[in-house]
């Protein structure tokens, strides 16, 4: 699916893909290290969601929150709401 043709996600969001974004660059986890902690085999999965294209499963969330500094999706939610307002 080319990017132009994914359905639009809300706000919040596209605010959660900005922060994991800047805070996976700010703790220099790459997007591949990403993809490898999703078990995730093509690197556009994590671009997509990177880029605010597709919104992340609280699944994801979880699992890759303990890379990004957080205890769980929940934790990181929080914070990225925090960084947006």
């Amino acid at each position: 699916m080319r990017n132009n043709q994914f359905p639009p996600i809300s706000k919040p969001s596209k605010e959660i893909a900005s922060f994991i974004k800047e805070t996976a660059l700010e703790k220099g986890v790459s997007q591949d290290d990403l993809r490898n902690i999703l078990d995730r085999g093509a690197r556009s999965y994590i671009s997509v969601r990177l880029n605010g294209l597709k919104a992340w499963d609280l699944d994801e969330l979880d699992t890759i929150a303990p890379a990004l500094g957080f205890v769980n999706g929940f934790e990181l939610i929080s914070a990225a709401h925090k960084n947006a307002t």
